[in-house]
């Protein structure tokens, strides 16, 4: 019953299709298609229903009863996990839908039709009321190749939309109330091998055509409208479904695969397993244990190795020394052949100088001992001298004592007389 249910609702989401195929709705459409690319007709489905049937939904308007039936809801509410994993998806298709609107409100009509395989993208435009409001400003796409088709004084042409003349042009023909379509064209779809095909099945050799996602994007001065288009496989498969293929075909392999003999001797081998598994244990104890002796050996050597770096260093420390001593000594070597050569230039030899040193050393201690002798002479001569002057001194001193009391006496007669 539910699988008929489900058909009905796929028989009748597509007839929506058709019927929203042109208008602002056909961007929901597409947004829908996309889901059902990525995830599945199912999820589609609720898809439809969460986003636009719910109070929680934030989208006002429903373009088409049917999405909100008791039927849809029944098969969308066991995939409410499922949908809140689509919806940014969607999201871009209903902001592309709410932007279409929004132009159409300012003047500017967007009619969008997208071709059920999402190869094709039409976008009519069509000033309805003051041209001067929304502009068209021109189109960039990715994986699209888009054109512009516009009546001329030569018939109906296609333009390329990157030129600025074509933006002038489209402008005036939208002024003059002419229709303009922006047509894109999806890239072509390569070829890869089943990347699913281990899989699906061994024997798979199926070739699917892919679709790179792309994206096309108009652009008006009322703001930008972005077309989303997720990545397609052709013929289309469906991850899970193949995981499940793939799931049932290996129980179905086990579930017929023969039993193992009856091995007696099973037993034995696993004891004997059991007793290999032990050794090796042991080994690997006994590997542990030189690995850890090495350890230390290692750290051993290191200092060892250490103490040897200080000693060499040590060891040119004093090399270098030695060769400074030597740079020296044969400096000294230089200047003593130097002034031998002097000498023996000058008929000179270190014998003679030898004995003129002591020579003359010896004349220096004769002048010392004169010069003693006279010191001890001028000694003497100046006790003598001092000796001397001392009585002579008494002399002049007993003198001039005398001297002066005579006066006195002659002078006091003097004075009786009178």
């Amino acid at each position: 019953m539910d699988r008929l249910v489900f058909l009905s609702l796929v028989l009748s989401m597509t007839l929506a299709a058709d019927a929203l195929a042109q208008g602002c709705p056909a961007l929901l459409q597409h947004g829908l298609h996309n889901v059902s690319v990525q995830y599945g007709p199912d999820v589609a489905l609720a898809t439809r229903y969460f986003a636009h049937c719910t109070d929680s939904s934030g989208t006002a308007q429903v373009p088409e009863a049917s999405w909100c039936s008791d039927a849809a809801r029944r098969q969308a509410e066991p995939l409410l996990a499922a949908y809140r994993t689509a919806y940014p998806l969607y999201a871009s298709a209903v902001e592309a839908w709410e932007q279409c609107r929004a132009y159409r409100a300012s003047g500017l009509q967007l009619t969008p039709q997208i071709t059920p395989d999402a190869r094709r993208a039409d976008l009519g435009l069509r000033y309805t009321f003051s041209p001067d409001t929304t502009q068209f400003l021109g189109v960039t796409s990715d994986h699209f190749r888009c054109v512009i088709i516009m009546p001329t004084e030569h018939g109906i042409r296609e333009r390329r939309p990157d030129r600025d003349k074509t933006i002038t042009d489209v402008h005036k023909a939208l002024r003059a109330g002419q229709a303009v379509t922006v047509r894109c064209d999806r890239a072509a779809s390569r070829t890869r091998p089943s990347f699913l095909a281990s899989l699906l099945s061994s024997a798979d050799s199926t070739s699917y055509q892919v679709l790179e996602r792309g994206d096309v994007t108009l652009l008006t001065s009322a703001g930008s409208m972005h077309l989303f288009f997720a990545e397609e496989v052709i013929p289309p498969v469906q991850v899970e479904q193949a995981l499940a293929t793939r799931l049932a075909n290996v129980e179905t392999w086990v579930s017929q695969a023969p039993s193992p003999p009856d091995d007696k001797t099973l037993p034995e081998r696993v004891a004997s397993l059991d007793s290999s598994v032990a050794s090796l244990n042991e080994g690997m104890a006994s590997l542990t244990r030189n690995v850890t002796s090495l350890n230390a050996g290692m750290a051993s050597l290191n200092a060892s190795s250490a103490d040897l770096n200080t000693n060499v260093e040590q060891l040119f420390e004093r090399v270098a020394l030695l060769e400074d001593s030597l740079k020296t000594l044969a400096v000294l070597r230089q200047q003593i052949a130097t002034l031998s050569d002097t000498l023996d230039a000058r008929g000179v030899t270190l014998r003679q100088v030898e004995k003129d040193l002591a020579s003359y050393i010896t004349r220096l201690e004769t002048t010392e001992t004169q010069a003693q002798k006279a010191t001890r002479h001028l000694k003497r001569w100046k006790a003598g001298a001092l000796g001397l002057l001392s009585v002579a001194a008494g002399v002049v001193v007993g003198v001039l004592i005398g001297g002066g009391g005579g006066g006195s006496s002659n002078g006091g007669d003097g004075g009786s007389g009178s």
